[in-house]
């Protein structure tokens, strides 16, 4: 199956990894569109985990998607977050290329 992936986005596999982190020196707090993009072209494929993972160990970690969140074909799951400095969102696909991870930051403003 032909790779539809466009460039610049982040390629899922079965292992969670980081798909955006807000660093922490930026002392700002970044609203971000996150797009999980199907690019297989004929089956569907899940998002295994999709997580938010806090700077700050007192919040701890929360579901941004539920778990095994299924994407048809050719389709996509669209939402917006909200990152403090630090925070970063964590993601990992039932099949490796199936998923792949676009991020567009769309605000900032700087923490008190």
């Amino acid at each position: 199956m032909a790779n539809l992936a466009a460039p610049g986005g982040t390629p899922l596999d079965t292992t969670v990894r980081t798909v955006i982190e807000n660093p922490a020196g930026s002392g700002e707090v970044r609203g971000y569109d996150v797009a999980f993009i199907n690019t297989d072209g004929q089956v569907s494929a899940s998002l295994t985990a999709c997580r938010v993972v806090y700077a700050d160990a007192g919040k701890g970690v929360r579901a941004f998607l539920p778990l095994n969140y299924p994407v048809r074909a050719l389709d996509m799951a669209t939402r917006r977050l909200v990152l403090g400095p630090g925070d970063k969102l964590e993601a990992s696909a039932s099949a490796p290329g199936d998923i792949t991870a676009h991020v567009q930051q769309y605000y900032a403003e700087k923490t008190a």
